[in-house]
């Protein structure tokens, strides 16, 4: 199993009683390892390798929605994780980076993300023509 994390954000809006449904993907990346702290929270991600880094801009962002993906998860009931992490199975890994694919409109930034898909595929064991 592959340590990975989606960066998300709440976009601002109008109806602040339920912001959260504004969830959106600023980022996805693999972690390479992971530096220790005494709270959970301050543990330090260090990225494998850039080459699995995605960051999307504002534009991309919101159109990159977290619950459109989140909310079809294969165990919804396990959706949140614990304190600011949330879960992600493999099934949500590969829809997020599927999602990035489309998202992107920069061939060098597009082809980045189709290669981030097919190593992630490689190191789960998965293959990308089941994706």
């Amino acid at each position: 199993m592959t340590i990975r994390r989606i960066l998300t954000t709440q976009l601002p809006n109008d109806d602040y009683t339920d912001v959260d449904k504004e969830r959106v993907v600023v980022g996805l990346f693999i972690i390479g390892r992971i530096e220790p702290a005494e709270n959970d929270n301050d543990r330090i991600y260090a990225v494998e390798k850039d080459d699995y880094l995605l960051s999307f801009t504002f534009e991309e962002a919101k159109r990159f929605k977290y619950w459109d993906i989140a909310s079809t998860s294969t165990n919804p009931d396990n959706l949140w994780g614990s304190g600011l992490y949330r879960n992600l199975d493999d099934d949500m890994a590969i829809e997020f980076l599927k999602k990035a694919i489309d998202i992107k409109k920069d061939v060098a930034e597009k082809e980045k993300a189709r290669k981030f898909l097919h190593h992630y595929c490689e190191i789960n064991g998965l293959t990308v023509e089941a994706v």
